[in-house]
């Protein structure tokens, strides 16, 4: 295989064995061509299931960026969690340190709606997807 796509911590296990290299960040591919940090990962919802159960809702997003905070300044955290990740090396878990923090924001305020915008009208001008959606699909639970 020429190159993949992997979500951590499989990368920095990959890594790890000194057997594969890594060819582009898309974060850093990202920051070059916006100038904005990219999300990978954001909680999803229907909008019903949110209007049946807001506090609930708020909760798990509190908990979600609660949970990303934490990685952020306290990244050697994820030594207690290595069995749950599968991590099975020393190397592989300075990997996984190192690289995971980057992957969480670790806000949802108005700058990472921003960019999410950004992130979806760039995927419509590189034509990755038609059309961004008519309705406003990013929310800010309050």
């Amino acid at each position: 295989m020429d190159a993949a796509l992997l979500a951590e911590p499989a990368p920095s296990q990959l890594l790890a064995t000194g057997k594969f290299r890594e060819i582009a960040k898309l974060k850093d591919s990202w920051q070059e061509m916006t100038g904005q940090p990219i999300g990978f990962t954001y909680t999803v919802a229907y909008q019903d299931w949110i209007d049946a159960h807001p506090r609930a809702a708020k909760r798990l997003v509190n908990t979600i960026i609660a949970g990303a905070r934490l990685i952020h300044d306290r990244p050697e955290i994820l030594g207690k969690y290595k069995d749950l990740l599968e991590i099975k090396t020393d190397e592989e878990l300075r990997l996984v340190k190192e690289r995971l923090p980057g992957i969480y924001s670790g806000a949802w305020d108005e700058a990472t709606v921003k960019n999410v915008e950004l992130e979806l009208q760039t995927y419509v001008d590189l034509g990755l997807v038609s059309e961004k959606p008519k309705e406003n699909i990013i929310i800010r639970l309050e």
